[in-house]
């Protein structure tokens, strides 16, 4: 029985060998045109989920727009300029690197505040958070699913300074599901290219443009593409 068990051990074990010294020689011999190699199709669509709290890679908790910007105490006074809106979080982070999760929950986000506060916590009337869900499916050549990716957009709105304007905090993409083929490698990042006063001077509605930037690589080929969103303060939500 032993002897047998030893056989198998190593027929599977040769098995698994010539797999990858198959699937090395094919990657290296394998021309631009290869199928396999190479994205013919992505699709994107929006899923109606419920926002997922306590699982995943989606937060642990609640956001709360208490954590945006360094704790100092008390409003911004006669120094803040409703007009003007700010980011007081990044512009721009990775979340998803060699095909895994990277995000950090407490710092991978952007604001829209009026200028002069410190933090979001000196805004009130906040509402959210809201996540939109979304699912990206890339099919080689060959018509096969090759990477499935799902995110979740997630914001909070309607935060105002003395009864004034609409702004935004916790503006953040979540990674939610990586599933990634042999020989493909998946990078995501995300990019706040602008924030704005989509409203009035007397009546500021912010807006924030959030890109999704990602790249999928082969031994062969370089893939990349933008897709955009635009949120405002009044929780309005778009694609671009």
């Amino acid at each position: 029985m032993k002897k047998l068990q030893a056989a198998l051990t190593a027929f599977a074990f040769c098995g698994i060998l010539f797999w990858n010294l198959t699937a090395t020689a094919h990657a290296a011999f394998a021309g631009d045109d290869d199928p396999y190699y190479t994205i013919k199709n992505v699709q994107i669509r929006e899923l109606n989920e419920p926002a997922v709290n306590g699982s995943g890679f989606a937060a642990s908790r609640r956001y709360s727009a208490w954590d945006v910007g360094p704790k100092k105490p008390g409003k911004g006074g006669d120094g803040v300029d409703i007009e003007t809106i700010v980011n007081l979080g990044k512009e721009l982070w990775q979340f998803i690197v060699d095909n895994k999760p990277v995000v950090n929950i407490r710092t991978d986000r952007a604001t829209a505040l009026p200028k002069g506060v410190t933090r979001a916590s000196e805004l009130e009337g906040w509402m959210g958070p809201t996540l939109k869900t979304y699912e990206m499916s890339f099919e080689n050549g060959y018509g096969l699913e090759v990477i499935d990716f799902k995110f979740r957009v997630n914001y909070t709105y309607n935060g105002s300074y003395d009864g004034q304007g609409q702004y935004l905090a916790n503006v953040t993409i979540i990674p939610a599901l990586v599933d990634v083929a042999w020989g493909y490698t998946f990078n995501a990042r995300v990019a706040i290219p602008s924030v704005l006063n989509v409203g009035t001077k007397a009546a500021p509605v912010a807006g924030v443009e959030i890109q999704l930037r990602y790249s999928v690589d082969t031994v062969v080929k370089h893939y990349e593409q933008t897709y955009d969103f635009f949120v405002r303060g009044d929780g309005h939500f778009k694609e671009l």
